[in-house]
């Protein structure tokens, strides 16, 4: 399983309710069995305990939210909305439930419902991070300057969120505002999610602003962590300032982290 889904699984739905009847803790009981065998990876196992709870109560908001959220790991997205809708017939203001309709339109290719319900989540609950990151991907996507507010959003939310301080530098990356970009990756801390990649970003725009010195000082801190691209446009700075020998070396040094890199095998020719 995808570990990001692994983690969403284990902590996001991590909402045990408190039962009275004998019916009520049968149905606990299963919930529990599925989140301890979900923490040790045993997810079949998981999945069956959810679905027998089901059978017990069709209506249980908690149940219906977890199957939701394994049918979108399977890929299953009507199973994965019906769950959902089954949750929304029990509480329609469940932001949960709405934001896992988004995912799962999202994942099927079907933006505009995917963007009404991570809304209507908010909508629901306005201090829920996800849905705003969502929104911001969608928007970035399609070129709409409102991924700006709903990555700021996030980040009043979740102020040090590498992943909404990214996706709000690559916008402005995108959209030529560059020294926005520059400041915004900048603030991304070594050791979080999307370090590497800030650092490979803000290379590429000093190498493309002919800042070649730059350039190499953040190509250096990418390549730190074996990523073929930084190797080989640390290839293109040397080559830009003249040193055909030390690109050589580093187009080299990329083909060996990915022997099938194009450009590389191109500039050795």
């Amino acid at each position: 399983m995808n570990r990001l889904w692994y983690l969403v699984f284990v902590v996001f739905f991590s909402c045990a309710g408190q039962n009275t009847s004998t019916e009520e803790n049968e149905i606990q009981s299963l919930i529990d069995s599925a989140d301890v065998l979900l923490k040790k990876e045993n997810f079949s196992a998981s999945f069956s305990c959810l679905e027998k709870a089901r059978v017990l109560d069709s209506t249980n908001i908690e149940v219906n939210l977890k199957l939701s959220q394994f049918y979108l790991f399977l890929k299953q997205w009507e199973p994965a909305i019906a769950r959902a809708n089954d949750a929304l017939k029990a509480d329609r203001t469940n932001a949960k439930a709405y934001f896992l309709k988004g995912m799962a339109f999202k994942d099927f290719g079907d933006t505009t419902k995917a963007i009404s319900n991570f809304q209507t989540a908010i909508e629901q609950d306005a201090d829920f991070y996800e849905p705003f990151i969502q929104l911001g991907l969608i928007s970035t996507a399609q070129h709409d300057s409102a991924a700006i507010v709903y990555f700021s959003n996030a980040l009043l939310l979740k102020p040090a969120s590498s992943e909404a301080i990214y996706g709000k530098a690559w916008f402005c990356q995108s959209h030529g505002k560059w020294n926005q970009a520059l400041d915004l990756y900048q603030l991304i801390e070594r050791g979080q999610p999307q370090y590497f990649n800030a650092q490979y970003n803000c290379g590429y725009l000093f190498f493309n602003a002919k800042d070649y010195a730059s350039a190499l000082k953040f190509f250096n801190e990418a390549a730190k962590y074996k990523i073929p691209k930084a190797q080989y446009m640390k290839g293109l700075t040397f080559e830009a300032i003249g040193k055909k020998d030390s690109a050589q070396v580093y187009y080299r040094r990329c083909l060996a982290i990915d022997s099938g890199y194009v450009e590389a095998k191109k500039r050795l020719r």
